[in-house]
């Protein structure tokens, strides 16, 4: 069996300043007991699936593909946003979850993703936002959690909170461009993107 080149008991090793979301110009490699960048360009690989998902994550970069962030910074609706990002595994400067009842019994913790203000018409609304890359079944004990926590904090501040799962897929079809149109009806049935 080979061996690995990292451990994973340590850090993984970066190259300072690279934005994830730009295409790369450099690579790491192994010199001695440290590492080194490359500045030849994307490190060749003779790999199909490589190659074949770095053409697919080319052209989402060309198609100016937008994450949730510059998505939310761009939205003219949008006054501001936080990311919640965390999960119960791991540390974040943000504590914000809400306990839910699993299917098994046991109590489980769902920690958002966003938080946003919105500027309408009627006045600022707070949204909590889940974003999916992916829709997995289940969701609906958390999903029901968080909305009946909106219910109640809107109670008690008087301002207006609402929760919005949004789906990548769902979000690429519709190209929105502001908050609005991500939690506005997609049809009489009132669909939403969400």
């Amino acid at each position: 069996m080979p061996k690995s080149v990292i451990s994973y008991q340590k850090e993984l090793p970066e190259i300072p300043g690279r934005c994830s979301w730009e295409k790369p110009t450099s690579f790491l490699v192994k010199d001695g007991d440290g590492w080194r960048v490359d500045e030849s360009g994307r490190r060749k690989s003779s790999l199909l699936l490589v190659n074949k998902l770095r053409a697919e994550v080319d052209a989402w970069r060309v198609k100016e593909y937008e994450g949730a962030a510059e998505f939310m910074d761009k939205a003219p609706d949008v006054l501001r946003f936080a990311a919640l990002g965390t999960t119960q595994q791991g540390d974040s400067a943000s504590v914000f979850r809400v306990d839910y009842l699993k299917p098994s019994g046991a109590i489980g913790f769902y920690h958002p993703d966003w938080v946003a203000v919105q500027e309408t018409d009627d006045g600022d609304v707070n949204w909590i936002i889940e974003t999916k890359g992916r829709v997995w079944p289940g969701p609906s004990d958390k999903y029901g959690s968080i909305e009946s926590w909106c219910e109640h904090i809107s109670q008690h501040t008087h301002s207006a909170w609402r929760f919005a799962p949004v789906n990548q897929s769902d979000f690429n079809l519709r190209k929105a461009k502001t908050l609005a149109e991500i939690t506005s009806p997609l049809s009489a049935n009132n669909d939403k993107l969400i």
